[in-house]
């Protein structure tokens, strides 16, 4: 290869190429690190990387030259959370894969029904501000869901949700209640354990569907655990659009 054509032809293209290649890797990386994780980890990884990035940067602008310390120490800092990152995600503290895979396979109900079922439990939303309870036309706000307990609701729960609120994406997601005291609101038991392996899908309204997905097992390899206390949640507005539920006679 000629040098004017490796100038004119080859360099102009090559070095774009290598340039979104290596662009790609690293989304791809980061986006393993984070969805590979648990929350928890994800978000440490992501504050520490913030924050050794803007320290690799600070010391390798503040000099005319590094020594070998100095280096060192930018190095450390820009690639340490990617590897702590990794030691997580690529499962070497022996953490469970379920759990580590929470971001890649988030939290609650994910099968839609084409129909809903008639019988099926049922809470709306009109607006960003809390769920209801429909009743007599109308529906009034709530933190509370009593649900009545059926012989399905053994290995397999079914609800509906009427999202009333036209055109703003809502869904509603189950979890476990946190320990009591340990939160200091109910709000925060997001961090608790799910009650299925992964998000409710969200939709605009005003249309209802309905939500149906087996119960976790209580240990691995066990029989589904129906509970009879949980924490619903909008993870759309987690901040207004949350209760606490129970089922009767489970």
């Amino acid at each position: 290869m000629n040098d004017d054509f490796r100038n004119r032809a080859f360099l102009p293209v090559f070095i774009p190429l290598v340039i979104l290649l290596v662009v790609g890797i690293g989304v791809g990386l980061t986006w393993w690190l984070l969805s590979y994780n648990t929350r928890e980890g994800a978000v440490a990884v992501a504050i520490v990387a913030a924050a050794g990035i803007l320290v690799a940067m600070t010391l390798a602008t503040s000099q005319d030259s590094l020594s070998r310390g100095k280096q060192a120490g930018v190095a450390l800092a820009a690639l340490g959370p990617v590897v702590v990152g990794a030691v997580i995600a690529g499962g070497a503290l022996g953490i469970d894969p379920a759990v580590l895979n929470i971001n890649a396979q988030p939290h609650a109900p994910s099968l839609l029904l084409p129909d809903v079922p008639e019988d099926a439990p049922l809470l709306a939303a009109v607006d960003l501000n809390s769920f209801c309870l429909p009743s007599g036309g109308g529906c009034e706000p709530t933190k509370e869901w009593s649900i009545e307990s059926t012989d399905e609701m053994a290995e397999m729960f079914t609800y509906a949700f009427d999202n009333q609120n036209a055109g703003v994406e809502h869904n509603l997601a189950l979890y476990g209640l946190p320990d009591e005291g340990a939160f200091g609101s109910a709000v925060d038991s997001l961090g608790t354990e799910p009650l299925s392996p992964s998000i409710p899908e969200t939709f605009p309204g005003v249309e209802t569907r309905a939500y149906e997905f087996e119960w976790l097992p209580a240990e691995e390899g066990g029989e589904p655990q129906p509970v009879t206390e949980f924490y619903f949640v909008c993870t759309v507005h987690p901040s207004t659009m949350w209760g606490t539920g129970s089922i009767d006679g489970a």
